[in-house]
């Protein structure tokens, strides 16, 4: 394997971007990587586009599976790598062209399991919207109690992000952690960045902005024809979080942290179903019988909502008081707001 890095990346109709990713992964200024491409049954050019740069370069990989989620392209790439180190891409992302230079370097001179690196966020037209914050965290080794009792709680206050491409990792520790959840079409990962840290003896954050996040409003997961589907993941997710939560002694602060980010969540998905845009609109019937659910009472039973988003505060109250004729007739007038 000797330092060799293996990317993954999945892709799924990714023919506008996925040019621009890959001539920044062949631009880079570390060499020794092999890039396994899986191909999610895309509709369109993606693949002849990929298929062309492997021919022009062995290093590149490309397999090709029925459409199947984001998880399970991840799984089947991770299967299929032999690098000493692995790294997520996303498709419609792009990176530095030192990036994999500085991490190996880092990598070796902190002798760390994984490294954590900055991102800038941009829009479609890659301009410049904000970077990451690592906070008290920025290029420190974080050993395993921080990890617990800092990094982990960070993520639950929506102070560090659980975005598996920021992470670069031994391969070895594939065998200590669960393959990614492909049962569930959001949060994935998440659930395999707790995983992961509870597996590493530490952890370096290189406070390098050189992953460029690209921010298109029309992903996956804010389709408005996903919300529903969406909703009955969050419920999964807090269920499976709670589990790790229990097993692994976290103090009760924490669950009061989880069940407000996903009651937000929750709210939220509820509200834009109203939005006059949306293709999918919810009857009173149907969206009463979706938050008369057992486990969506008892997640936003005791849930404070801040002043920050009155619209989310407003409904999340009625929620809370099962005044439904009233969220309904709210999500109507609110309807031309952006939630």
């Amino acid at each position: 394997m000797d330092d060799l890095i293996s990317i993954v990346i999945p892709m799924y109709n990714a023919q506008e971007f996925i040019a621009k990713l890959l001539d920044s992964i062949l631009a880079q200024t570390y060499k020794k990587f092999e890039v396994v491409i899986v191909n999610d049954g895309s509709t369109d050019n993606s693949l002849n586009i990929v298929n062309e740069y492997a021919k022009k370069d062995n290093r590149i990989k490309v397999i090709t599976t029925p459409n199947g989620g984001v998880s399970r392209a991840r799984n089947i790439g991770l299967k299929n790598i032999t690098g000493k180190y692995f790294s997520f891409l996303d498709a419609d992302d792009y990176i530095e062209k030192d990036m994999y230079e500085k991490i190996v370097d880092a990598m070796k001179k902190y002798n760390t399991d994984v490294i954590r690196c900055n991102y800038k966020k941009e829009d479609g037209d890659f301009n410049y919207i904000s970077q990451g914050n690592m906070l008290d965290l920025s290029n420190k080794v974080i050993g395993k109690e921080a990890i617990k009792n800092k990094i982990i709680p960070y993520m639950f206050e929506n102070k560090i992000e659980a975005y598996t491409p920021l992470i670069f990792a031994k391969s070895e520790l594939l065998k200590k952690v669960k393959p990614f959840n492909e049962d569930i079409h959001m949060m994935e990962d998440l659930l395999f960045y707790l995983d992961l840290l509870l597996n590493i003896e530490n952890i370096y954050f290189l406070d390098c902005c050189c992953y460029h996040y690209i921010f298109r409003s029309s992903s996956n997961s804010k389709r408005r024809d996903k919300l529903m589907r969406n909703l009955n993941d969050t419920l999964k997710v807090v269920n499976i979080v709670e589990n790790f939560l229990e097993e692994n002694s976290f103090g009760e602060k924490i669950y009061d942290q989880v069940h407000y980010i996903y009651s937000t969540m929750i709210v939220k998905y509820i509200l834009r179903t109203f939005q006059k845009e949306d293709e999918y609109k919810l009857s009173y019937e149907k969206m009463k019988e979706l938050l008369c659910d057992s486990e969506i009472i008892r997640i936003m039973k005791n849930v404070n909502f801040p002043d920050t988003n009155i619209y989310i505060k407003t409904a999340g109250e009625l929620i809370q008081n099962k005044e439904y004729n009233k969220l309904y007739n709210y999500g109507i007038e609110i309807s031309n707001i952006k939630i």
